[in-house]
């Protein structure tokens, strides 16, 4: 399949010769020499032609019924996304795809989004396998997909990090998505909304609110049984005085080896770990001041371990922006930390693992007071009283009644 092209003047035009589903061709806007496309469909036929040609035509199919049956339910893509970024530091800017109508999608569709004043954008990543993300330009991120499925009042999230320069002079920054549609595709019928621009604020490293998050154990349980399930309950408390949005890590080691942590509740925490020794993270975490969220631990005893188990746990606030930072510390210390994307995965923790050991640190593969301060010269995130963010929990381990 080999594009076709014949040009006049300044002006070309150009059409995929290969076959879509339909058997039809997908004709592609003109555009000027080396000049920025000259409109949104040029941007959506290029953008998504590599994607689109295998893919279903369901998005097609569920708009020509629409059309058909103007009674019928039809789904409704639109983009949002709302942020506020420190200066000097890399930023997290979360934007979804929600589906706004009463029917779900199945089809072809992606966003791209662009910021003004200039920011360079580090990674664009989705948490929706069907969506391929890539940055475009310096300040560009597109991600597409043939298959993208978003049930009736779901969204489908991506994460975009920025990089927000110490110099930067704009107290705002213009954030532009739109959806993207392939030139087969009609849309979803509601074009007003497949547009958005939002507003990100730039604030000083002063301005952030003061937030006190204090971890405390849950003394009721007294005891559990050998070679039994056993939940240990924390309680992480938001202190204030102001409102907690970010994300909440709370690590937790158990001193027993004849030991293992199942799992956690509520489903609110994504937990990884093996053995005693478990991380739990909480995405976008919302706690109110004054208010109190539970995460319960699950573990299962082995049959000979009896005596006291003592759990140990603490709560941080480690933000995708502030794990983007460590990610470029480390590249340009030439720890291959991989792509600058705001997760700790396992090249990160690798990368981590090796520059403790290249400078005398203890090594844990994980982000602590010891790295920040070696690596950026700071301790971990504010936090107005440290001394309440850590706390043990001691439980009798007991044989099991005859």
């Amino acid at each position: 399949m080999r594009p076709q092209a014949s040009s006049q003047g300044r002006l070309s035009r150009c059409t995929f010769a290969g076959r879509f589903p339909n058997g039809g061709r997908v004709p592609m806007t003109r555009f000027a020499g080396e000049r920025k496309l000259k409109s949104s469909s040029a941007l959506r036929a290029i953008g998504l032609l590599a994607l689109l040609s295998a893919g279903p035509a369901a998005a097609q199919e569920s708009a020509s019924a629409a059309g058909e049956d103007a009674a019928a339910p039809v789904a409704d893509l639109a983009p949002t996304g709302q942020n506020e970024c420190v200066r000097g530091a890399s930023c997290l800017v979360d934007v979804t795809i929600e589906n706004r109508g009463e029917a779900s999608f199945d089809g072809a569709a992606g966003i791209r989004g662009s910021f003004d004043p200039a920011v360079k954008v580090e990674s664009a990543r989705a948490d929706n396998r069907s969506l391929k993300c890539r940055v475009t330009d310096d300040n560009v991120y597109e991600c597409a997909g043939s298959a993208l499925k978003v049930k009736p009042g779901e969204a489908s999230y991506i994460q975009v990090v920025v990089d927000i320069p110490s110099d930067f002079a704009a107290k705002e920054i213009a954030h532009s998505q739109e959806i993207l549609w392939s030139e087969a595709t009609t849309g979803d019928g509601n074009a007003e909304n497949d547009m958005q621009v939002s507003t990100i604020a730039v604030i000083d490293p002063a301005m952030l609110p003061a937030v006190d998050l204090a971890l405390a154990a849950d003394e009721e349980q007294k005891n559990c049984v050998a070679g039994a399930e056993c939940s240990l309950v924390f309680n992480v408390t938001n202190n204030g005085p102001a409102d907690f949005d970010g994300t909440i890590e709370v690590e937790a080691v158990a001193d027993q080896a004849l030991v293992e942590f199942t799992g956690a509740s509520p489903s609110d925490w994504a937990c990884l770990g093996a053995g005693s020794r478990f991380v739990c993270t909480w995405k976008r975490a919302g706690i109110e001041a004054e208010v109190t969220k539970l995460l319960t631990l699950n573990l299962m005893t082995g049959s000979m371990a009896l005596g006291d188990l003592e759990t140990c746990a603490e709560v941080s606030r480690n933000t995708p922006g502030h794990v983007a930072d460590i990610q470029r510390a480390l590249n340009e210390a030439g720890f291959d930390a991989g792509p600058v994307d705001g997760v700790a995965g396992r090249r990160t923790r690798a990368a981590i693992s090796a520059y403790q050991e290249a400078n005398g640190l203890a090594v844990t593969g994980e982000i602590g007071t010891a790295l920040l301060r070696q690596l950026l010269g700071i301790a971990k995130l504010e936090d107005m009283d440290p001394d309440n963010d850590r706390t043990c929990l001691t439980v009798d381990i007991v044989a099991p009644a005859e």
